[in-house]
């Protein structure tokens, strides 16, 4: 017998991957059984982080979903190459069921095969339009040649419909945690879950206090409160209100599909045009037009920004990515008629994925700066909690294997060896956001004092903060900043070729803050409260 103690367990590994997987197993953790569904993000479904217990998909369920797709692929075969593998795994059966062929020219081309569940407002699950895949077809992944179908093939497909339940929740307005890194302090959720789809999306996480899963229920499985702009409405009008700025679409997309069909954003927006209550929003969706008139209203006083999110120029890419968001054109088009319109448009390149996307910064800085954008901002790559294996996930399917590989190593050459470091949000009971960042980036001026009393806002911190960032800019750190943006050489030459694209295009020089100078409390009774301003 050896001496020889056993290997210590790998805690980068099991904080990345979670327990070792075991043999013959690994391959289908968190798996769907049917394979992933038409035109969503998640191929797999992972169990809420709160469960005492994850489910998998067994290897006898995907070998045999396997057998069944190979056996579409070869028909007229009966009862040969494939019937006595499909018999073993079927306990006798030899004859597979028929697969749902999808038509886009079929009157049943949107029926789902599952049965309907239990929701108060379905809705067709197809109610967007600029997805990455065509008809139904996957098309090759990133970096391989495309192939050619054959115009008689109708691929198996699954199409999984969604579900909206209500939030009976009597609040709206919703106070961001001091530890929280993000640079704003209250936020408007009419929606919880996005339609979207993005494989990225760093609010997936969030759906699992729901007891949903971040994966394909994320996207499915969307939450949303019916009552919102009546329940704004109410806490506007609360004398303890002082109409601090509000950041629609924290974690979520307010103009998703569904909404086109509820409306309930274009609600709470007019209640906010209606007493001049300064607020933003972040979207990837054309629909933020159809509310161009308010948005307006809005930036007449100052008082309203748009951010477009834009991750690539790159159609196909984005359709993999974002398979329900406008394409990148379309969000182009978006910030030139915001523009137009004389709305302030703000661009968040986020995430850069490097090694897949980072190659593309100086065409799109030059893309939004034609378009009329006004600033930009970025942010890493951020893979928490089951991200990881969504992404990872997301990778094997639509990247090829060689780039994939690369991709996977740049994050981790980022994250310290990790696929995402956390990191601290808080130092010294002060919370650091990106004006501050900017603050101990570029150093006061004289000239940003002037700004700060010609606006009337104070937009670089507290005198706290002020202290704060003054100790860090001896120190060199910056708190929040590595879990915003990494560390190490690719993001020192990301951060460099950022400044000097913005420099070069005009970005990020009008930095006036939303200022809430003319709110004006409304009142339940349709009046507003003439000595009820901030």
């Amino acid at each position: 017998m050896s001496d020889t103690p056993p290997p210590t367990p790998d805690p980068d590994f099991d904080a990345d991957h979670g327990p070792e997987p075991v043999p013959g197993d690994h391959d289908f953790r968190d798996a769907l059984p049917s394979g992933p569904a038409h035109r969503r993000g998640a191929g797999l479904n992972p169990g809420n982080r709160f469960e005492a217990s994850r489910v998998h998909v067994l290897g006898e369920e995907m070998d045999r979903q396997v057998l069944e797709h190979r056996w579409e692929q070869a028909p007229g075969t009966g009862h040969g190459m494939f019937a006595d593998e499909f018999a073993k795994l079927t306990g006798g059966v030899t004859d597979p069921p028929e697969p749902e062929l999808f038509d886009p020219d079929s009157s049943s081309a949107h029926a789902a095969s599952d049965p309907p569940p239990k929701s108060s407002t379905p809705t067709d699950a197809s109610a967007d339009a600029s997805g990455g895949v065509d008809g139904g077809r996957a098309a090759p992944a990133v970096g391989e040649p495309k192939q050619n179908n054959h115009s008689d093939e109708k691929p198996r497909v699954v199409r999984v419909p969604l579900t909206v339940f209500t939030d009976r929740t009597q609040t709206i307005i919703n106070r961001v945690k001091p530890t929280s890194d993000v640079p704003f302090d209250w936020t408007v959720n009419p929606y919880r879950g996005c339609e979207h789809g993005c494989i990225y999306c760093f609010a997936r996480p969030y759906h699992e206090y729901l007891g949903f899963s971040m994966g394909l229920d994320f996207e499915t499985k969307l939450v949303a409160k019916h009552d919102a702009p009546d329940l704004l409405l109410r806490e506007l009008a609360k004398p303890s209100w002082r109409g601090e700025p509000i950041v629609m679409s924290a974690i979520t997309d307010i103009y998703q599909p569904i909404e086109k069909e509820l409306e309930l954003s274009r609600g709470c927006l007019e209640v906010m045009a209606g007493c001049n209550q300064p607020v933003s929003t972040m979207t990837k969706n054309t629909l933020v037009l159809r509310d161009t008139d308010l948005w307006q209203k809005l930036a007449h006083r100052n008082a309203g920004r748009v951010t477009v999110t834009l991750v690539t120029l790159d159609a196909e890419l984005a359709g993999r990515l974002e398979p329900r968001a406008s394409p990148p054109m379309a969000r182009l088009r978006v910030i030139r008629e915001l523009t137009k319109a004389g709305v302030p448009v703000s661009v968040n390149v986020a995430p850069v994925i490097p090694g897949l996307t980072d190659h593309e910064v100086p065409e799109l800085l030059r893309a939004v700066a034609d378009a009329g954008a006004r600033r930009v901002a970025w942010v890493l790559l951020r893979l928490p909690y089951q991200l990881k294996d969504l992404f990872l996930d997301w990778l094997q399917r639509n990247v090829h294997p060689d780039r994939a590989r690369k991709v996977e190593s740049l994050i981790r050459q980022a994250r310290g060896g990790k696929l995402y470091d956390a990191g601290k949000a808080r130092k010294g009971g002060t919370r650091i956001d990106d004006q501050t960042s900017r603050m101990v980036a570029t150093r006061e001026t004289p000239a940003d004092r002037r700004r700060e009393a010609r606006y009337g806002e104070v937009t670089l911190g507290t005198r706290s903060q002020r202290d704060a960032a003054s100790q860090q800019r001896r120190t060199g750190k910056i708190v929040g900043h590595n879990r915003r943006r990494g560390e190490g050489g690719r993001v020192v030459q990301l951060k460099q070729v950022f400044d000097v694209y913005c420099r070069k295009y005009g970005l990020n020089r009008d930095i006036r803050p939303l200022t809430r100078k003319h709110f004006r409390r409304p009142s339940l009774h349709g009046q507003f409260d003439l000595f009820g301003g901030a």
